[in-house]
């Protein structure tokens, strides 16, 4: 995964090292869900005593993103997170739905239809 395809911003705050980790693991299963072509950008910003998260996913077939505010950092990751995921496992079952409606037609070599 390289730095085009996966970036994490932090405004008015720094996470401790756990927080960091779960948060890298959380973008790389989001890039690992999404199309190959996609770009994941988690955004986090502290406001007061909430912290307000915001998750995009990125590529040529769709656009995702979904923020919410929590008191907690995880709280509000986790409820992004599943919005985020919710839609991705949309788009994949509806993206070869057209496929699964039409009738396949197959031809031998002397172009007759099988």
């Amino acid at each position: 995964m390289s730095e085009e395809e996966f970036k994490v911003q932090y405004i008015n705050f720094s996470p401790d090292n756990d927080e960091a980790t779960r948060i890298r693991l959380l973008a790389s299963n989001l890039y690992y869900l999404a199309p190959n072509d996609s770009t994941v950008k988690i955004t986090i910003e502290k406001e007061g005593s909430n912290i307000h998260s915001i998750l995009e996913v990125q590529s040529a077939y769709l656009q995702i993103l979904e923020s919410d505010s929590s008191e907690t950092l995880l709280d509000s990751l986790a409820f992004s997170q599943k919005k985020v995921i919710s839609e991705l496992n949309n788009w994949k079952n509806r993206r070869f739905n057209n496929l699964a409606t039409e009738k396949t037609i197959c031809s031998r070599r002397d172009g007759r239809s099988v």
